[in-house]
């Protein structure tokens, strides 16, 4: 996905859902399945997550 999307190691990404956005650093990790992102629970994911009908919520969309 990296060379798909011109994304460098450290590149600055822009995240941004429903809920809110973020920018965050960009790190590569062969073990996250092609066409998704794995960010750790921490106040920035907060910030792109939300709460409906008592159910968590976080979809981004590219694009």
């Amino acid at each position: 996905d990296f060379k798909n999307l011109n994304i460098t190691q450290s590149s600055n990404l822009k995240l941004i859902s429903n809920f809110g956005s973020v920018i965050i650093k960009a790190l590569q990790d062969k073990n996250v399945p092609l066409g998704t992102i794995n960010m750790p629970v921490s106040i920035w994911a907060n910030q792109i997550t939300g709460i409906e009908n008592h159910e968590l919520l976080y979809l981004l969309t590219y694009p």
